[in-house]
């Protein structure tokens, strides 16, 4: 009795063995035998392998926007004296000159006298009856506003502007030989104000002003009298002749081509066509050929 249970407990022994090799192996253990309790199986516990931690990852530095490097200004090309020679033999050399804009008016031609106002240039014409008007405000890129017309066969060579005064003054060179003023108050609009027709066309003249009043001086270019004409423009609304001078009443020779006059309105130097250079005198309406070494007649 005693023999048989020692072999019970070896039996028992090597069967838990066994159950245990089989089990690793994945292979079923075989069942007790009938009265024997079995051993329970050991199962090994799963080891969870713990998840890393993550770490917010930061938005990424905005690129910094790159500041652009202003690019140096040209430096000017120096450009040579040209030499008395070179200007002789070659009359057309631009010398310190850039062309900035250009506008061809509709290639009209016969384009004459040029006056500002603002915004505003006004370009007289030797042969159709209308002055142009372009806005100049940008330089690079004249634009034409239109053109102020006067009457047919009319000849608007001269134009003037006393700015401040918002003063057009247009000299007609036909035979209607009128002077004519405007308001330009809009420089693109010009408004008629005055007109006055003098005894001959003025070829060129010479606005003139002080406090208290506007003149123009216009020189005729005719042989026939008188040969320089005051107007009167401090009205120019109402345009009136103040006084007039005859070269030939002072033995100068020639006709009159164009002249100045003095700030302070006492002296007025002409050039005459053919006739040398004069200086007068004025205190008007009196106009007289200047004496004294520093003025008079000179054909030299």
């Amino acid at each position: 009795m005693h023999h048989r249970n020692r072999l019970s407990v070896l039996a028992i022994s090597v069967l838990a063995i066994l159950t245990l090799a089989l089990s690793a192996c994945g292979v079923a253990a075989p069942s007790s035998p009938a009265g024997s309790t079995p051993s329970p199986t050991a199962r090994p516990q799963a080891t969870q392998t713990p998840q890393p931690t993550k770490t917010p990852t930061p938005p990424p530095s905005p690129t910094p926007t790159a500041t652009p490097t202003p690019s140096p200004s040209p430096t000017p090309t120096a450009i040579p004296t040209p030499s008395a020679e070179q200007l002789t033999t070659n009359p057309g050399t631009a010398w310190n000159f850039e062309l900035v804009g250009h506008h061809a008016i509709g290639s009209i031609g016969w384009h004459g006298a040029l006056a500002l106002k603002g915004r505003c240039a006004y370009v007289g014409n030797c042969g159709r009856p209308e002055v142009n008007i372009l806005d100049v405000s940008d330089p690079a890129n004249p634009v034409h506003l239109g053109a102020l017309a006067l009457p047919a066969g009319s000849k608007p060579t001269e134009v003037r502007t006393l700015a401040d005064l918002d003063l057009l003054v247009v000299s007609d060179l036909s035979s209607g030989r009128l002077l004519l003023t405007y308001d330009v108050s809009d420089c693109a609009e010009p408004k008629p104000l005055g007109s006055l027709t003098l005894a001959h066309e003025a070829h060129e003249f010479y606005l003139w002003r002080d406090q208290s009043r506007v003149l123009a001086y216009g020189a005729t270019f005719t042989r026939f009298p008188p040969t320089l004409v005051v107007i009167d423009l401090t009205d120019p609304a109402e345009p009136a002749e103040v006084a007039r001078w005859t070269a030939a009443d002072d033995d100068v020779p020639g006709i009159m081509h164009s002249l100045s006059v003095s700030p302070d309105g006492t002296r007025a130097y002409l050039a005459m066509w053919g006739g040398g250079f004069v200086v007068a005198e004025i205190d008007l309406p009196r106009i007289e050929v200047a004496s004294g070494a520093d003025g008079g007649f000179s054909q030299d």
